[in-house]
């Protein structure tokens, strides 16, 4: 009786282990989870600035333009910034929605802008308020997984505390 003792404490024991190193890499990859979408961040950017290089378009050189025009080789800038954005969508799929209506909009505002229904003034301070909003979302994500990760950390933690006490039971009585 006492080596089937043994062995279930040892067993709970690896368990416990187990689950404490597998906790700890989440940590480490949740904490992270920050640094990740800094990451991405600035892969975003770098990839926005790829599409400038490709294209010749710079939305932030492009106040020569006309309000009600769009710049040379703009739509094609764009599509490429799009594409860039649905591949920075993919480190928050839970935000992927906003990502899209983010780019549905602003294809139909730029739209409005070519036949002259809008200005580029008026699409840049909606596309500022939809960042913004995603921003906040993206924030608001990362802070949820933070708590989810603190309750995981105290489940695991009680449930090694549970099993300690069974190193203070006495073994049973023989019969």
């Amino acid at each position: 009786m006492k080596e089937l003792v043994r062995a279930f404490l040892f067993s709970c024991a690896a368990i416990a282990l187990a689950s404490c190193s597998g906790q700890g890499s989440q940590s480490s990859a949740a904490a992270p989870a920050q640094d990740l979408l800094a990451a991405a961040r600035s892969q975003l950017v770098a990839d926005l600035d790829q599409c400038t290089r490709s294209f010749g378009y710079d939305p932030k050189k492009a106040a020569d333009i006309t309000e009600n025009q769009l710049a040379p080789r703009e739509l094609e800038w764009r599509q490429c910034g799009y594409d860039a954005v649905r591949k920075y969508s993919q480190f928050q799929p839970a935000l992927t929605g906003r990502y899209e209506q983010l780019i549905n909009e602003d294809i139909s505002m730029t739209n409005a802008i070519q036949s002259g229904g809008m200005t580029r003034t008026q699409r840049r301070n909606r596309l500022d308020t939809l960042i913004e909003q995603i921003k906040t979302a993206e924030e608001q994500e990362i802070q949820a997984a933070a708590k989810d990760l603190e309750a995981e950390k105290e489940q695991v933690r009680r449930s090694i505390d549970s099993m300690r006490g069974f190193y203070n039971m006495s073994p049973p009585p023989r019969i």
